[in-house]
This record gives structure tokens, C-alpha cells and sequence, in this order.
């Protein structure tokens, strides 16, 4: 995946906020929600999800949930392929 552009997306209302955009030649190729939490959990990757559907055109990019660590209910959906998580190690290793 090359992006072009990389920042953040919000509405008029923020009502939907998304940490991490990453788009190529206008075509959404990542979204991606950062945490502080030592222990991530699913609820993340559903409001992630709640609002990609909530922009217009998104289509299906990559899921990516940043924290400093993950419950299993979140390394489950990461084993289905819904989602790549990434803890502070990785980012740092």
C-alpha cells in the first residue's frame, strides 16, 4: 500500500472521527483508530466500522486499531482478517 495522502477525517458535527486516513488518487486505501488503552477490545473495531460506513464512497480499506496492547476479543477479529492491530512495540521495534 503506497499512500498519497495521510491525516484525519471528521464531519461537520464530530460525529465521526477517524484518527487515521490514508487515500491514494481519491480512493480510501486504510483507516485506523489510535488508543491509549493498555487493553484495546472490540468496541474499538465497531465504532472503526460504524463510522466508515458513515462516510460517503469509503468503500472497504484496511482496518488498522493502534494501542498499547489488545483483549482477545479483539486478537479474534484479527485472526477472521477484519482488522491489523498494532501495539506501541511494533511501532517502536
Amino acid at each position: 500500500m503506497s499512500a498519497a495522502e495521510i491525516g484525519a477525517y471528521w464531519n461537520r458535527t464530530h460525529s465521526v472521527e477517524v484518527d487515521l486516513v490514508a487515500m491514494a488518487k481519491r480512493k480510501y486505501l486504510a483507516l485506523g483508530s489510535c488508543k491509549w488503552s493498555a487493553s484495546a477490545d472490540a468496541h474499538v473495531l465497531d465504532q472503526l466500522i460504524a463510522h466508515r460506513d458513515s462516510i460517503a464512497g469509503v468503500g472497504k480499506p484496511e482496518l488498522f486499531v493502534f494501542a498499547r496492547g489488545f483483549h482477545g476479543s479483539l486478537k479474534r477479529r484479527e485472526s477472521d482478517g477484519e482488522v491489523t492491530l498494532v501495539s506501541a512495540a511494533d511501532l517502536y521495534a
